[in-house]
């Protein structure tokens, strides 16, 4: 479903560059939080950033701006755990390992 128009304030009708759109400078003004700007790259199917992006991917995304907070943080708790779940070794691997390293006789 195409997204209509919307004007914006003038400092977001400035297309930003895609190095602009990666760093994703966050603002704490009161203006800034009365809605969020649908991010150009999504509505031309070119985001790169997907969940992680700080531009509303959604009309609904775009009037109520907690929603793109929220799905950022998910995605970033969702990394943190694929970050740590590589970090740990199986348990049943390296015992088999260490088997197999130093075995036992059982006779």
């Amino acid at each position: 479903m195409p997204f209509k128009r919307q004007k914006y304030p003038s400092r977001h009708s400035v297309r930003r560059s895609s190095s602009e759109h990666d760093r994703g400078r966050s603002s704490s003004s009161a203006a800034a939080a009365a809605y969020r700007p649908i991010c150009e790259y999504f509505k031309n199917d070119r985001c790169r950033l997907g969940n992680a992006c700080r531009f509303a991917h959604s009309l609904k995304e775009y009037h109520h701006p907690e929603l793109v907070d929220s799905r950022r943080a998910k995605e970033e708790e969702q990394q943190q755990q694929e970050e740590e779940s590589k970090d740990t070794v199986p348990v049943v691997a390296s015992s088999v390992v260490a088997q197999l390293l130093h075995p036992t006789s059982t006779l």
